[in-house]
């Protein structure tokens, strides 16, 4: 090893700060394991996790006797498309009501029924029944507790550490390096197991819900050394306000549409009712984001979602909590107003090729979960999934990495890929060249045209063709005068990476289905495309391939 490179050695090393790693860290503490988490902004306040929402998907049951884990495993798989591991899906429905006491009797705090005695519970998009699980003070007061505990045992916790490159030895990863993103020194990292539970790369579009914007950093990371990645063809769009046509990034839309709130467009029209009569605003989230984008190119926007019919019940401090600070600054009273929402991007439902044990495919020792994995929502995702697989799936890639970390070798790492590695990173320190702020804005000009919400082959072959132009020719030209343009052009030359990922999934992609919707392919194709698209990298370029989904004899099938 390099003298002028710190290197720090432990059991287990997670790369990540949200809800995923800090379930992680915990449970791979529990099994006196040397853990080591590095987040690239503050543990707890980075990522998506904080404007998530923080609901859980947990099938207790007692608010409606016929919901069970198995409905919550069919909601699921139904949900998706067919498209979730399903393997996986059953491991989180299994294990999420035990996360839930689990945490609980740790000391966070779920919204109880009236009589304290159980977990109070709503039905949110895309569930059959109420099964969602309002923590109190919400996604930023359960960050705020994870954080606290995480420190309570005893995590090396190295914040504002941007990880830039995995390493691998044999097959084997064996540690991390990476830059912090304040002071620009570098680190490394070995380790026996490797977690990456770093979120996916929301920063590719022009309109996100998450204030924190992740870049790609954790993808492009396993990609370089061998990694697959799947289905980030399905991104994942929501709904967020624009009062007066200002977007404002905050959670998702649960917390209004599961308590009453109606949306209307510009006609004053409950234009749900031609989309899915039956559920409205309790559909699935594709279905209320594609009719929304229909109502706006057809000339009937903007869409308002009116709060004033929700009953004063369910005015409840998550919404209190999550919008009416933000809200009220934009001029808007939450509770009464009428007020625009417009699609933004929510979350990846793609990611790392991982099994139940959160093991990455074709990396021994690298395990994955939260955004940065895929197999748990398919095409689309039930609202309060995604905290669900991060409690579960969290835990298990804490748990399975410190297994495997008991009976590993402390990894070895090459001097000369460090050097190679921060030499990378200084060839960016120019003062002539291409601004790194210039060209986000480009790649997100270039995602929100080609793989925007709605796609065809024309957009997507010149996506991909763009980003790949991007990534071959002015990501070597950027220049970086100081730190923050230093770290920009890093995240620039990951998302072009990814920008160019999901651009080739969804050209290959030649039907619709959940998040995923083409207009030269307009119809569901179960016949055809009922598969993983996958993407490996093949020298320096993206390699799409078509992957069978692994359906076993009893496995729900369309």
């Amino acid at each position: 090893m390099s003298d002028a490179i710190p290197t720090t050695d432990c059991d287990v090393l997670i790369i990540g700060g949200g809800l995923a790693a800090c379930m992680a860290a915990l449970e791979a503490s529990k099994r006196n394991m040397d853990v080591v988490l590095v987040d690239k902004g503050r543990l707890g306040r980075s990522g998506s996790s904080p404007t998530s929402g923080g609901v859980p998907q947990a099938a207790f049951a007692h608010a409606d006797p016929r919901d069970s884990k198995d409905m919550h495993f069919r909601d699921t798989i139904v949900g998706g498309d067919f498209i979730p591991n399903q393997k996986i899906v059953r491991a989180i429905v299994d294990e999420v009501t035990d996360r839930v006491i689990e945490l609980e009797e740790m000391g966070l705090h779920f919204k109880k029924t009236p009589d304290g005695k159980q977990f109070y519970q709503e039905k949110r998009l895309g569930s059959s029944y109420a099964r969602s699980c309002p923590p109190v003070g919400g996604s930023v007061g359960m960050l705020g507790y994870l954080r606290k505990e995480v420190f309570n045992r005893e995590v090396q916790v190295r914040q504002w550490t941007m990880v830039t490159k995995l390493l691998r030895r044999n097959g084997r990863v064996t540690g991390a390096f990476g830059i912090n993103v304040q002071k620009g020194t570098y680190e490394a990292f070995r380790a026996r197991a490797v977690v990456l539970a770093a979120g996916s790369a929301i920063a590719i579009q022009k309109y996100t819900s998450a204030n924190f914007l992740t870049t790609g950093d954790a993808y492009v990371a396993a990609f370089d050394i061998g990694a697959p990645l799947a289905n980030l063809e399905f991104l994942e769009f929501t709904l967020i306000p624009a009062p007066g046509g200002e977007a404002i990034s905050m959670a998702g839309l649960s917390p209004f549409t599961s308590k009453g709130g109606r949306f209307f467009n510009a006609l004053n029209e409950r234009f749900l009712e031609k989309y899915d009569p039956e559920r409205l605003e309790g559909t699935t989230r594709a279905i209320l984001v594609g009719a929304t984008y229909k109502e706006m190119l057809e000339g009937r926007g903007p869409v308002y979602l009116d709060p004033s019919y929700i009953p004063d019940e369910k005015w409840d401090d998550e919404i209190q909590f999550e919008y009416t600070p933000k809200l009220g600054k934009a001029g808007v009273n939450a509770r009464s107003d009428r007020f625009e929402w417009v699609p933004a991007l929510h979350t990846f439902l793609g990611g790392l090729d991982i099994n139940e044990r959160c093991e990455v495919a074709g990396v021994e020792g690298l395990y994955a979960s939260g955004e940065s994995a895929t197999g748990t929502h398919g095409s689309n995702r039930l609202s309060g999934n995604a905290i669900a697989s991060a409690f579960a799936l969290g835990a298990r890639s804490g748990k399975y990495a410190a297994i495997y970390g008991a009976d590993a070798e402390m990894g070895e790492v090459d001097p000369g890929e460090l050097s190679a590695e921060v030499a990378r990173i200084e060839s960016f320190k120019r003062d002539d060249g291409l601004d790194p702020a210039e060209l986000h804005e480009e790649i997100k000009d270039i995602a929100w045209e080609s793989t925007g919400v709605v796609r065809n082959e024309r957009g997507l072959t010149a996506g991909v063709e763009r980003f790949r132009e991007i990534r071959n020719d002015k990501v070597p030209r950027l220049k970086a005068d100081d730190l923050r343009g230093l770290i920009k052009s890093l995240e620039c030359s990951n998302l072009s990476w990814v920008g160019e990922m999901v651009a080739a999934c969804a050209l290959e992609r030649k039907e619709s289905r959940g998040q995923h919707t083409r207009d030269d392919y307009p119809e569901r194709d179960d016949k055809n495309c009922l598969n993983w698209i996958a993407v490996e990298k093949d020298g320096d370029r993206v390699k799409p391939v078509v992957k069978p989904i692994p359906f076993e004899e009893e496995d729900l099938k369309p």
